[in-house]
């Protein structure tokens, strides 16, 4: 439940964030992200930055993610634009590792 919750909370803004580094292309009106593993990565991450742990955390996560995005959108983007940014490095080292071995 709680990959729900990034796709529809921090992807639209990942989504966001790649149009304006141009990963994708204009000429697709629509586009999803279908990463598995970057979606697994930023909801871990999420709960890690939120504190969010325990048997509500779903709805626990939702709540803490609209409220930073409410709150401080330029904060909430910042922050997503920095795990965009380890995300990719941790990608790059392990595609380096595996084409080594």
């Amino acid at each position: 439940m709680s990959r729900i919750v990034i796709q529809d909370i921090v992807i639209p803004v990942v989504e966001k964030i790649m149009r304006e580094l141009k990963y994708f292309s204009f000429s697709h009106s629509h586009f999803s992200i279908q990463d598995e593993r970057l979606m697994e990565f930023l909801e871990e991450e999420m709960r890690r930055h939120f504190g969010v742990i325990g048997a509500n955390d779903c709805q626990h996560l939702r709540e803490q993610l609209e409220e930073a995005r409410k709150n401080d959108p330029d904060a909430f983007e910042f922050l997503i634009r920095m795990l965009l940014d380890k995300y990719l490095r941790l990608a790059i080292k392990l595609r380096r590792v595996n084409v080594v071995v």
